[in-house]
């Protein structure tokens, strides 16, 4: 039944269509029969106003204003008056034309294919969208490929996040075989520096601890600008345009010197800075309970917004985006783990401080220094050419 209404009902529009022209055709027959002065006196008077109003700019008009005013509305014709409507149009034509030919011309010089032309690679678009959404600025022209890292080869700061196996032949490994000072001293680098005030903190550490604390808040436009200021304060090296820099940025003095005079007077008047200082003794504990309290009790915070970083500090970025986000109930550090060997240190110290509720300057990693060492006996055992 459904299938038979929805076939006629093309029919019933065009039906209606037609039967709606012929009830207006009629009812202007009837109109124009029975009220023909009225309608003509009134057309008259209105094309009158008009040709008064084009008297002085065009003055050839005046022979057919005089024959208009000339004309008795009983004995107009529906012939003259469809040539009284159009006699105006003659005047407008060249005006007009003039005014379209202005426009094509505008529109020929404005086109997309002519501000932009050739081809728009990814480092033109990148810069389009940076103009937009400056947050991304930090990443124009960069073009990333994928490499694959030398054992002996230096990390640069923007390369991907290097494998269990990778990391651990690096940083755990002393004369062919596992070494757990070695690798506690590596887990304890991920930690970052002491923590003492927001004042002697580094200025990237500043931007990223006063955003967090703008976006728990709510001031989220506040927490966008200083996110965009730490991205465009991102230098661009030709040489480094590939892979990027071969080694962190320093931050600029300029950045520096805003970061430094936005902690002084953040430091005075935000106590959440302060509250922190007995819970955390390092740099990442501090930021990481900052970043999950914004999260939760703030909105969505995606490390893509703070990724600018790691041009200066890859190892606080591999940590501050291995954090998961934090569960809507129960403790921030809830399902913080992260598949990234990078932020496993560090990670793990700021759970036990959590769950301690005071800052501990022991680096507490044995459960992850454990699991890389068995990976290692693992891997040993497996490969029958000897130890990694």
């Amino acid at each position: 039944m459904t299938g038979n209404r929805s076939a006629s009902d093309p029919g019933r529009f065009a039906t209606a269509v037609m039967a709606a022209f012929a009830l207006v055709g009629g009812l202007s027959y009837e109109a124009w029969t029975f009220y023909h002065a009225e309608i003509s006196r009134v057309v008259v008077d209105l094309k009158l106003l008009e040709f008064r109003g084009m008297a002085t700019l065009f003055p050839k008009a005046d022979p057919y204003h005089d024959a208009l005013r000339r004309m008795h509305p009983d004995t107009v014709t529906a012939h003259g008056m469809w040539r009284m409507l159009t006699q105006t149009g003659m005047f407008y034509r060249p005006a007009t034309s003039t005014l379209l030919l202005a426009c094509a011309f505008a529109c020929a010089l404005r086109a997309a294919s002519v501000r932009f032309g050739g081809r728009v690679d990814m480092t033109v678009l990148q810069r389009l969208v940076a103009q937009v959404h400056p947050i991304g600025a930090a990443w124009v022209g960069y073009r990333l490929p994928p490499r694959t890292l030398n054992p002996g080869e230096r990390v640069r700061p923007l390369d991907p996040p290097l494998k269990p196996r990778e990391w651990t032949a690096r940083f755990c490994v002393r004369d062919g075989a596992f070494s757990p000072s070695d690798a506690s001293a590596a887990l304890t680098r991920q930690c970052g520096t002491p923590w003492t005030t927001l004042e002697d903190a580094s200025p990237v550490v500043q931007c990223l601890a006063m955003a967090f604390i703008l976006h728990h808040r709510l001031k989220t436009s506040e927490a966008r600008k200083l996110l965009e200021t730490l991205s465009l304060s991102v230098p661009h090296p030709q040489a480094d345009r590939l892979h990027g820099p071969r080694k962190p940025f320093t931050p600029s003095r300029a950045f520096s010197r805003k970061m430094a005079a936005m902690a002084k007077d953040a430091s005075s008047k935000w106590p959440e800075i302060k509250a922190l200082v007995p819970r955390h003794h390092y740099t990442t504990g501090v930021l990481l309970t900052l970043l999950q309290t914004a999260r939760r009790e703030g909105s969505l915070l995606n490390p893509g917004l703070f990724s600018a970083v790691q041009f200066y500090d890859r190892s606080l970025w591999m940590v501050l985006q291995g954090v998961s986000f934090p569960p809507d109930k129960g403790p921030i550090w809830g399902g913080a783990g992260t598949s990234d060997v990078e932020a496993l240190g560090a990670l793990e110290h700021w759970e036990a401080e959590c769950i301690a509720g005071a800052a501990i300057a022991r680096p507490m990693q044995a459960r992850t220094r454990e699991a890389l060492q068995n990976l290692y006996s693992r891997e040993a055992r497996e490969n029958t050419d000897g130890p990694l």
